[in-house]
């Protein structure tokens, strides 16, 4: 591929992106010509000026350049993208994740930085996907999307007349990017807009939620905990089990815990606790028959609102935190006082599941949180499992950006 754009990489960021890291920062770069267009494709080169990489450029980002490919005799346009992100469906149906709702592309987990898909399936075979774009070079090379979804759904022998396409670019982060914040559009669509904003799809073990996949966050929905719902199946156990679920948004824990805590003969009784009313009132839809109650509290600031239990089961499962480096210390409080608040309601010998979706907060991070509050609540903690994200959200080796979502699994016992 030619392209009129090289870069020099810095010889001190050579060995960081040799082992995997698909970012290079402003002071990672030797050399830049300054009339580089934001997104434009550029060549990366080391210091003796040969090839390293193909990848996106942009000064004006914090990122300035962004990985696309290492074979110099690849072509980067818009067959180059398609044959992408086939791959990126076959890796996940080779793990079987595909008879379920999944995350289709994961950024730079799949060589596609600046793009996330998501793919909702519905239990009558309707799929949503919901895409974002966060990069000024992804925005170049995707167009609306509609051409692009078409032929890959087409090569894909996906009938494109059972499929809804919905833009989502409205995150913030496309301002660092030059990009405009749009408001979430319909590409294509086979039902009329009600039914997207009521949208039922598929998560583990077959279990059906709605939501508004319009409106919602990010893409709609995070589909991220599958891992973490399979691995808790593991410590289900007892008769009558009460459960509270923290942050729950449309129910997703508390539901899936629910449905196979009664699969094994118990009688469970759930609590859902978010602050938000719109999202409980999904999650009041979704849990349908089951025993349960809906609690609208703000969990950090009106913990005393909180309904005290005790439970056998509680699992903490808030958003992101620590959204900025800069905001460590107060969310790192607020992870601590969720975890203070939940551990002060559990039985005796009760199974307490936390997370962490902050990239900002380790697994370390989240380990000493929890001790700190254990310490203070008076309760002995003893670690059953670890989880992280889905096989559908990959991480790859020298990206530790990529592994954002934490899960311990506690026994608590009181001291």
């Amino acid at each position: 591929m030619n392209t009129p754009y090289q870069w020099t990489i810095q010889n001190g960021a050579y060995q960081k992106f040799q082992k995997g890291s698909p970012w290079l920062y402003l002071s990672d770069l030797a050399d830049y010509p300054k009339g580089t267009p934001p997104g434009a494709v550029v060549e990366l080169l080391d210091n003796r000026g040969q090839f390293l990489a193909y990848g996106h450029g942009n000064l004006m980002s914090q990122i300035s350049f962004k990985k696309l490919s290492q074979f110099k005799s690849e072509q980067i346009d818009k067959n180059w993208l398609v044959a992408k992100m086939i791959s990126a469906y076959h890796y996940r149906s080779s793990l079987n994740l595909t008879q379920q709702s999944f995350r289709w592309i994961f950024a730079e987990a799949d060589g596609l930085p600046g793009l996330v898909v998501d793919y909702f399936l519905s239990p009558d075979s309707i799929a949503l996907i919901s895409f974002q774009v966060s990069s000024a070079g992804m925005e170049q090379l995707i167009g609306s999307g509609e051409e692009i979804f078409k032929q890959v759904l087409k090569n894909l022998k996906l009938d494109e007349s059972k499929h809804i396409l919905i833009r989502k670019n409205n995150s913030s982060s496309r301002i660092e990017e030059g990009l405009l914040v749009e408001e979430a559009q319909i590409i294509f669509s086979c039902v009329e807009v009600n039914k997207i904003q009521n949208f039922p799809f598929l998560i583990k073990d077959k279990i059906v939620l709605r939501a508004d996949l319009l409106s919602g966050q990010k893409t709609g929905f995070f589909l991220d905990q599958s891992w973490n719902l399979a691995l808790a199946k593991n410590f289900l156990t007892g008769k009558e089990v009460k459960v509270l679920d923290l942050f729950t948004y449309i129910g997703q824990w508390g539901i899936f815990l629910g449905h196979n805590l009664k699969q094994l003969g118990t009688n469970p009784t759930i609590d859902f606790v978010d602050s938000s009313q719109s999202a409980l009132e999904f999650c009041g839809q979704n849990a349908g028959e089951l025993n349960h109650e809906i609690h609208k509290v703000d969990i950090i600031h009106k913990a005393e609102m909180i309904p005290n239990g005790p439970y056998d089961i509680i699992v903490c499962d808030p958003p992101a935190l620590i959204k900025k480096k800069k905001d460590f210390q107060a969310g790192r409080r607020a992870y601590e006082k969720s975890n203070r608040e939940s551990l002060k309601r559990i039985k005796d010998n009760g199974l307490f599941i936390t997370c962490s979706c902050s990239h900002h907060l380790s697994e370390e991070d989240l380990m000493a949180v929890v001790s700190e509050a254990a310490q203070l609540e008076r309760k002995k903690i003893i670690l059953l499992a670890k989880g992280q994200q889905g096989h559908d959200h990959p991480v790859v080796i020298g990206f530790h950006q990529g592994f954002y979502l934490k899960a311990l699994f506690f026994k608590v016992q009181s001291i």
